[in-house]
C-alpha cells in the first residue's frame, strides 16, 4: 500500500478523543505483521484504548524511534464538506480529520515500512492514543521500568508532529489546573450570611496569577519564543446559578505554557499555603506535558533539517517525556501546525511524499 492509500484507511476509523482508538490499532498492528514485524500493544487501564509499540529489524540493535498519536481531536458537521472521517483530495491538499495531525505523518512512515525490512534496518514505531486528550498513554509508558529502559538503548527519537519538515528544538511545557471554591449560598438580600465562592474565586485567581507571572519575570524571557516568557491564563470561568442567589461554587481553569528551564512544580504546590479565604479551596493538575529542549546531535538535527535552522514553538509534544527518561528527541514531520484542530485539516501530498520518502535514509 502507498502513501495515500494507508491516510485513506487511517482517516476512515473515527479516533476522536472521546471514542476508543481499538480498531485503528489493530489494522496498524495487522499491516506490520505482513511484513514479519513484531507489535506489542499497551492497554489503557479500562482495555477501550491501546498504544502501539512495533520493532522493525533487529529489536537488539539500536535504531531511530518515531512516536505519534493515533487519537484526534473532535470534528462535528462544519468539518471539511462534512465529511471527517473520508479523505478527499484537492488541489494538492489530503483533506480528513487527523491528516495532518497526525495521521499523515504516520501513514508515511507505515508506507516506508516494506523498504525498512528490506534494507534490514532497525526502527521503533511508538504510537499513543490520547496526546489530544491528557498524556496518560505517554505517562504510561515512561513510567514502565523496562520499555524505559529499551528506549534509553536507541539513537534518538522522532516525534512526527506537523513542523512543515522543520526540526523543532524546544518547546513550552503545557499545565492544566482546576480550581474550584466552595462557599456557602444564600439570597443576596443577606450576603453577610453567605460565602460568595465567585468572589473568592476572583480573589485567588488574582494571586495565582500575580504570583505566576512575577516568578516567570524572575526566571527572565526565552528570545527564542514568540512570547517569551512562560504564561499563564484563565481559559474558562464558571459560577452562580441566579442574579440574586449568593454563588456556593465557583471553579475556573487556568493553562500555563512554560519556558524549558523554568520550574514551577513548587510554585504551584505552595501558592494557596498562605492564602486565606472564607471558601474552601481546592485545586487539582488536570494535564501536565513537560517542556522541551532537544539533547540530539547537531549533526543528527542538520540530517533532518538540511540546511534549514532549528525552531522553538509553543505548542506542546509528547516530545518532553521522552527526553526526560534520556532518550536524544526531535520533532520533526509534514504538514504545518496552523492546520492542526481545524475544521478544514488538510496535509500537503507532496510534503507527506516527501516525508516518506526520506524515512528510509534516517
Amino acid at each position: 500500500m502507498d502513501t495515500k492509500e494507508i491516510l485513506h484507511k487511517l482517516v476512515a476509523f473515527d479516533t476522536q478523543i472521546q471514542h476508543n482508538t481499538l480498531e485503528a490499532v489493530n489494522w496498524v498492528r495487522n499491516y506490520l505483521q505482513n511484513f514479519g514485524v513484531e507489535v506489542s500493544l499497551i492497554y489503557n487501564q479500562d482495555k477501550t484504548r491501546a498504544s502501539l509499540m512495533a520493532f522493525i529489524g533487529d529489536k537488539n540493535r539500536p535504531g531511530c524511534v518515531f512516536s505519534g498519536h493515533l487519537d484526534t481531536v473532535p470534528a462535528d458537521e462544519t468539518f471539511y464538506r462534512g465529511r471527517p472521517f473520508e479523505l478527499h483530495y484537492e488541489n494538492g491538499r489530503y483533506y480528513g480529520r487527523g491528516a495532518c495531525d497526525m495521521k499523515g505523518p504516520i501513514a508515511g512512515f507505515l508506507a516506508a515500512v516494506p523498504e525498512l525490512v528490506k534494507a534490514g534496518k532497525s526502527a521503533v514505531l511508538l504510537l499513543t492514543h490520547d496526546e489530544e486528550g491528557g498524556f496518560q498513554a505517554i505517562n504510561q509508558i515512561t513510567a514502565d521500568p523496562d520499555i524505559v529502559k529499551f528506549l534509553q538503548n536507541q539513537q534518538n527519537c522522532i516525534v512526527m508532529e506537523p513542523s512543515d519538515l522543520k526540526a523543532v528544538t524546544a518547546h513550552k511545557g503545557t499545565r492544566l489546573l482546576e480550581v474550584s471554591l466552595f462557599g456557602r449560598s444564600g439570597h443576596s438580600s443577606r450576603p453577610s450570611l453567605c460565602i460568595d465562592a465567585v468572589d473568592a474565586a476572583v480573589n485567588s485567581y488574582c494571586h495565582l496569577l500575580g504570583g505566576f507571572r512575577k516568578l516567570a519575570e524572575n526566571y527572565g524571557a526565552n528570545p527564542a519564543f514568540i512570547e517569551p516568557y512562560s504564561t499563564a491564563t484563565v481559559g474558562l470561568f464558571n459560577g452562580g446559578e441566579a442574579i440574586n442567589t449568593v454563588a456556593d461554587r465557583a471553579v475556573y481553569t487556568l493553562l500555563s505554557r512554560e519556558n524549558p528551564g523554568d520550574d514551577f512544580e513548587k510554585f504551584f504546590a505552595d501558592i494557596f499555603t498562605d492564602y486565606n479565604s472564607p471558601a474552601r479551596l481546592e485545586i487539582k493538575q488536570k494535564l501536565y506535558a513537560y517542556a522541551f529542549k532537544s539533547r540530539c546531535k547537531p549533526e543528527f538535527i542538520e540530517s533532518l533539517s538540511r540546511g534549514q535552522q532549528p525552531q522553538a514553538v509553543n505548542f506542546g509534544t509528547e516530545a518532553g517525556f521522552f527526553e526526560k527518561i534520556g532518550l536524544p528527541t526531535v520533532v520533526f514531520g509534514p504538514g504545518n501546525i496552523a492546520q492542526a484542530h481545524t475544521k478544514d485539516e488538510y496535509i500537503s501530498a507532496a510534503q507527506l511524499e516527501k516525508w516518506t520518502a526520506m524515512i528510509p535514509e534516517i
